[in-house]
Parts: structure tokens; sequence; C-alpha cells
């Protein structure tokens, strides 16, 4: 009986320290460690040497890779070293992950939010970059609602009771993960952009200091 108890202890002892590990927040080697970009899925990569060019010079080829995408400025703070952009909202033809967009092709309107943030603590000028993407599932939601309507849901939504007045309402947008492949688009793009700079400042002749 007592080593059954030692045994509990032991364990209890464990469960303790991993909760306090959670609580506390461990880094599993994805963190970014300046603004939590590391733990939410952001894409990363080294930009330059820090130094070489200035974080607010970044951001703003930043600004100009992201409206090539396609994509307007929400936010741009130069203290957190953030950007952020407005939902870009297109129509596609399957490509979302469902077996009906395989197999017909039905258009689907996505929409993508992207954010940029940057880090120049350390040796290296870096870069993350995350694209959330949602689908409009309105549509499905609808059928899947119809299905329930002899259920009593006081509780209903507009959309769920047909008693919403506005389009916002009406609107149902799922999570569809990330965009990766334009993830890495934007930072090779913006990599690129920051190399040509570096360049340029390296060639262009420094003023000489005054005695």
């Amino acid at each position: 009986m007592k080593g059954t108890n030692d045994c509990l202890a032991t364990w209890a002892v464990l469960g303790c320290a991993g909760i306090g590990l959670i609580a506390t927040g461990c880094d599993w080697g994805g963190g970014s460690g300046f603004g939590g970009a590391g733990y939410t899925g952001h894409k990363r990569q080294i930009m330059c040497p820090s130094g070489d060019v200035r974080p607010v010079e970044a951001m703003a080829l930043g600004q100009r890779v992201l409206a090539k995408h396609g994509f307007s400025i929400k936010s741009s703070d130069a203290d957190s070293l953030t950007i952020e952009t407005h939902a870009n909202e297109k129509v596609v033809r399957g490509g979302e992950g469902r077996v009906r967009d395989s197999v017909v092709k039905v258009p689907n309107r996505v929409r993508r939010t992207a954010s940029l943030e940057f880090s120049s603590k350390g040796e290296n000028l870096e870069a993350w970059c995350q694209v959330k993407m949602e689908r409009l599932t309105t549509a499905d939601y609808r059928v899947f609602a119809s299905q329930r309507q002899f259920e009593d849901a006081p509780t209903q939504t507009p959309i769920e009771g047909e008693g919403a007045t506005t389009a916002k309402q009406n609107t149902v947008w799922t999570s569809a993960g990330r965009d990766e492949s334009m993830e890495r688009e934007i930072l090779a793009d913006l990599r690129q952009r920051i190399q040509t700079l570096r360049q340029k400042k390296q060639e262009t002749p420094q003023p000489a200091e005054k005695k």
C-alpha cells in the first residue's frame, strides 16, 4: 500500500511540474521571442545582418510586397515592427480541400489576411509572415441548419432563424488554415528587395566624418 501511495505522489509531482511548464510557456524551438509570431504559425526567414538595413526600411518594403500580392494595409506599427492587412477576397474554383471541389470545381469565395513582423534583435534582421485563409460557407451552413429546423433552439443566431437583416449577419466564414505557399512568396520577394537595398547602401560612398 505504501508503494502505491509513493507512486501516486510521484505522478502528482510530475503532473504539477508539467502544468507549471505549460503555464509559464515553453520554447519548443519555434518561438521568435519578440512578439509571439513564432508561436502562432508564422513562417520565418532571415533577411540580412542587423544594421545593414533598418527595420523601418524593411517595413516600407514589406508594405510594397503585400500590396503586390493584392493586400491593403490595415495597420503598420513602427514600435512593435508589425504590419497587418485587410482581408483580400477572391473567387476560386476548387482546391479548397472539399470532395465536391475536386470533382465539380465549384466556385468558392475565399479571403486571405496577411501579417508581417520584424525583429532586429541579435545578429540578423528577421521577418515573420502569416497568411490566414477563410472560406465562405454560408450556403453549407444553411443546408446544415435546415436539417435542424424542427429543433427548439431559442438561442439561434439571426442566420439560424432566418431573421438577419444585414449581409454581414447572413455571412459565415470558416477558417481554411494558412496559405504557406504565399507566405514563402512574400518572404522571398521581401528578402530580395532588402538584399537589393543592402547592396545599394554598400555601394554608396559614405560621407567622411568631420574632424
